[in-house]
């Protein structure tokens, strides 16, 4: 075919489709008796120990890649983790870019990247209880002392913190 002289040309080809049929092949896996375990131990220290936390379900576990040491346990995935918090009404699709429990020192150091999205009910109960669950789980968190420590001096005193420099205590 040459287009070199310019206008449209149509072409019609018509192919016949042709079918190949493959050997059946059968995949089978090997499962880590670990993994449960590991997967256990990653969601109690991920979702952290409160009342909370006891509501939160891991949509996709499959996804998760453990390295574990006498030391640490590592968790990795390509795919973001999908959590849905059933107390605080949200579900969470989480960037997970680091996780690193060490058992030695009982610490937990992870970063993500959340989008949280709302879970959707027409019940009036549900969205009061949300509402509700969401302003406890707030009072007393981290980010309740921050916003204390920013909207004016000493409010964290109001708010019921006690802040300790050293073994001094600040601000009774």
């Amino acid at each position: 075919v040459d287009l070199r002289t310019g206008g449209n040309k149509f072409i019609n080809i018509r192919m016949n489709p042709k079918t190949y049929e493959l050997a059946e092949i059968d995949v089978k896996g090997k499962e880590d008796p670990n993994w449960w375990r590991q997967l256990d131990l990653f969601k109690k220290m991920f979702f952290g120990q409160n009342d909370f936390s006891k509501s939160c379900d891991l949509i996709n576990p499959y996804h998760i890649n453990f390295t574990e040491t006498s030391e640490k346990l590592i968790a990795q995935t390509d795919f973001p983790v999908k959590v849905r918090n059933n107390a605080l009404g949200y579900e969470i699709e989480c960037i997970l870019t680091y996780f690193e429990y060490n058992k030695i020192r009982r610490t937990t150091s992870f970063n993500i990247f959340p989008k949280f999205k709302e879970i959707s009910t027409s019940d009036p109960d549900s969205l009061r209880i949300f509402k509700n669950n969401r302003r406890m789980a707030f009072l007393g968190s981290t980010t309740h002392l921050l916003s204390s420590l920013a909207t004016g001096r000493f409010k964290y005193r109001d708010e019921g913190f006690i802040l300790k420099l050293d073994s001094k205590t600040v601000g009774r």
